[in-house]
């Protein structure tokens, strides 16, 4: 989602703090859920704990087993 000027300019900014690429599989859920609002969800946040564990029963992966492995690889390979 950043380019590689944005992610140049990131790097002359603060070369001591180095970002970090997370890969994540998304699945989606058989029925919509609804999470309530708590105070401490609240603000700009990176991370949020859930004060309730959701069902996740039913949930399948959005992209296919070798569609998933096409774009970790290419990923890896714009990484090195």
């Amino acid at each position: 989602m950043w380019n590689d000027p944005f992610l140049e300019r990131r790097y002359a900014y603060r070369p001591e703090l180095p970002l970090h690429v997370l890969l994540v599989r998304t699945y989606a859920l058989s029925e919509p859920l609804r999470v309530p609002e708590r105070p401490q969800y609240a603000g700009c946040r990176s991370w949020v704990e859930l004060e309730e564990s959701l069902p996740t029963e039913g949930a399948s992966p959005v992209l296919t087993d070798e569609e998933f492995d096409r774009r970790r690889e290419a990923l890896m390979l714009r990484l090195q």
